[in-house]
């Protein structure tokens, strides 16, 4: 009986079935068929059952759509809510997103100085606010996940800029306060000036790297409403 209670649409179906293959069954065997006539209550029986159980199979069937179509919409009202809240920016990406374009702004202490560097030779104050930034924000993340990408990309050109910097610059001449850096020239290096040009040509790549994605970084956060 359980079963029956929690498959009563099943059970419905099942006992119209068997109503119409017994009233086919019935009808098209002869004896059947004189027996049935000779008791036609029966066949009215067979045939009510079966319409009966139609109806009220179509019924719920009807309802069970019903329903489904309701949890979809409430699904997709509960999703829709998610994706308005998902893509409202957190007050602490609208935060630290001003602190970067403030950092990298014309104005800012980077990107000017930046912008004098000439793969052969700079100072170091001129670069230390941008070994500042590479040291401080490198911890620094997004709650906005398209914005998180793209700051990632970023941050990893002015990373590739910095040990360029690094790796290729060594102070020739200032002091503690300014030192200048040098990178070897074509008589100190084994594949001479092409080499030199080089190693300056990819200092520069990766200068002309970092300022091109910091100006899509800057579009992507005012287009997110950072």
């Amino acid at each position: 009986m359980n079963w029956i209670r929690r498959h009563a649409l099943i059970t419905t179906l099942l006992l119209g079935l068997i109503s119409a293959i017994t009233g086919i069954v019935s009808w098209a065997i002869p004896d059947s068929r004189a027996w049935m006539g000779r008791n036609p209550g029966l066949g009215w029986t067979l045939a009510i059952s079966f319409a009966t159980a139609t109806i009220w199979s179509l019924i719920r069937l009807d309802g069970i759509a019903q329903e489904r179509n309701r949890e979809v919409g409430e699904l997709q009202e509960r999703l829709s809510h998610l994706e308005v809240r998902a893509a409202a920016p957190t007050e602490r990406d609208v935060r630290k997103f001003e602190e970067l374009i403030d950092l990298w702004s014309l104005n800012g202490p980077i990107l000017r100085k930046l912008e004098l560097f000439s793969g052969r030779r700079w100072e170091g104050r001129f670069t230390d606010p941008f070994y500042e930034f590479c040291r401080q924000w490198a911890e620094v993340f997004f709650d906005n996940a398209d914005f998180e990408a793209k700051y990632v990309e970023f941050f990893a050109a002015c990373k590739g800029l910095e040990e360029w910097m690094s790796g290729n610059g060594a102070p020739t001449s200032g002091d503690s306060s300014n030192f200048i850096y040098t990178i070897a020239d074509g008589d100190e290096r084994e594949g001479g000036w092409p080499e030199f040009d080089r190693v300056r040509n990819e200092g520069l790549e990766l200068l002309d790297r970092v300022l091109e994605l910091r100006k899509e970084v800057e579009r992507s956060g005012r287009q997110l409403g950072l």
